[in-house]
């Protein structure tokens, strides 16, 4: 599926009258979504349930698990990411079928045959060209002394990224951060040491709320995958969790065909029916200038 982009514009200012028209540029470009396919089967045995007793079990119990799990894998498209080995980790171009995600390889130009990656590089944070902010990110100038450097400075930094970058067009409820349960526990151990509020009380697993100290609305998942990067002085640091801030606007999501079936069986002594949900999700940025990552030493 391909989407048109379209990229910003300015005014030009003038004096006098009869002015010769100068014609401006509105760039534009193509984005795309290529989908990752899913499916479940599950089987309900005639014996087991049996043998479970006074454990009751159908097909409506089956199926609720079946959307719970179709749900995790829509969250896993958004960010990018695949279950591995017990963690969640990002994926990439190597893995079966297709990555994208807000922090995964996007695709664009014509069928989606460009690649677009994110600059998570010390030297693209230098040109403040690129989506790092460095896990020792601190405050310069005139911060306090007991702010520079926490964790509430380096999220801030994020969200100023944002919206200084080209993608932001004014409106605060588009600015999300994505936050590890991990980094709300250094946020209410912050709160409790300086007797401040910045508000981890009320961020909560997969909903969004607005937190007026990080201007950005939050949402906690343990889904986040880690990365290798390197402190400002060139120390490498392994296995540090990716935090994200992003613009919605520039987040283009799509879940199709998604069914739910009873589908009968007629080879099995014991199993009579199963269960099977099938689908497809996608999800790409359409600016790579809407995302900025923060890595975070959570050990």
């Amino acid at each position: 599926y391909e989407f048109p982009t379209l990229g910003g514009t300015e005014v030009n200012e003038y004096t006098g009258v009869n002015v010769d028209v100068t014609f401006d540029a509105l760039s534009t470009g193509k984005r795309g979504m290529k989908y990752r396919k899913f499916y479940s089967a599950i089987p309900l045995s005639v014996d087991a349930i049996r043998d479970m007793g006074t454990l009751d079990m159908n097909f409506a119990m089956v199926q609720a698990k079946q959307r719970a799990a179709v749900e995790r894998f829509f969250d896993e498209c958004a960010l990018g990411v695949k279950r591995e080995g017990g963690k969640y980790v990002l994926k990439t171009q190597d893995d079966l079928g297709y990555a994208g995600g807000i922090l995964s390889t996007g695709y664009g130009g014509e069928n989606g045959e460009t690649t677009h990656e994110l600059d998570l590089s010390l030297s693209g944070w230098q040109d403040r060209t690129g989506n790092l902010i460095p896990i020792d990110y601190k405050t310069g100038g005139m911060a306090s002394a007991n702010y520079a450097g926490t964790i509430v400075d380096r999220l801030n930094a994020m969200v100023t990224r944002l919206l200084e970058s080209n993608a932001f067009e004014g409106h605060p409820e588009d600015l999300v951060l994505i936050l590890s349960p991990a980094v709300q526990q250094m946020l209410n151990s912050l709160e409790l040491s300086l007797n401040r509020d910045y508000g981890s009380r009320e961020m909560k697993v997969g909903v969004a709320s607005w937190n007026p100290m990080l201007r950005a609305n939050v949402v906690l998942s343990n889904m986040l995958p880690t990365m290798e990067t390197e402190t400002l002085g060139g120390q490498t640091v392994s296995n540090a969790r990716m935090c994200v801030a992003y613009l919605k606007s520039c987040i283009g999501f799509g879940a199709h065909d998604v069914e739910y079936r009873l589908k009968g069986v007629n080879d099995k002594v014991d199993i009579d029916h199963y269960s099977r949900v099938k689908g497809r999700a996608a999800c790409a940025r359409m600016r790579d200038d809407a995302v900025m990552v923060l890595p975070v030493d959570e050990s």
